[in-house]
């Protein structure tokens, strides 16, 4: 049984931003934000299966960062 995989090739950009929060010493809470958006051609074993896709998305995260 072959698996396939399915490529894209296009452009992106993502623009975010983010804060850290001092927690305890060395230790921080990032809170972060990120827009994405990108358009690319999606193929598959040389065959363009969708033209023009496109993807549009808004990220929210949080984390620890070591100092």
């Amino acid at each position: 049984m072959s698996r396939r995989t399915a490529t894209g090739v296009g452009v992106g950009y993502t623009v975010g931003a983010g804060v850290l929060l001092p927690f305890a010493g060395p230790i921080s809470i990032t809170v972060f934000s990120n827009w994405n958006a990108g358009w690319y051609d999606l193929s598959a074993d040389g065959f363009t299966l969708a033209a023009d896709t496109s993807h549009r998305f808004f990220e929210v995260g949080i984390g620890l960062a070591f100092h």
